[in-house]
């Protein structure tokens, strides 16, 4: 069976797509830390969320969704930088 050989080039793509799931999970908590934060200053004595007005309790709404599929697709992304990581830097995959 033949060995596979990673250039440095693909080793370097393979670390920068590594940084990029990183830097690309935490913005997707950073996103969630400010949008809970928001929801905890603007939350009546009552425990609702109070908006100025339809448009921009929709527009949270959006973020709230947005904010959940970045978290999946930054989670599958650091799984995929994982593993492409352990297929070029080691030789498990093999």
């Amino acid at each position: 069976m033949e060995e596979i050989v990673f250039s440095a080039e693909e080793k370097a793509i393979v670390a920068g797509f590594c940084v990029l799931a990183v830097l690309v999970l935490l913005a997707a908590f950073y996103w969630k830390y400010r949008l809970d934060k928001y929801e905890f200053e603007n939350r009546t004595d009552g425990g609702v969320v109070q908006f100025r007005n339809f448009g921009a309790a929709q527009f949270h709404r959006f973020q709230r969704v947005l904010n959940g599929l970045l978290g999946i697709v930054a989670v599958l992304g650091a799984i995929a930088a994982v593993l492409a990581g352990l297929a070029v830097f080691t030789d498990v995959f093999g």
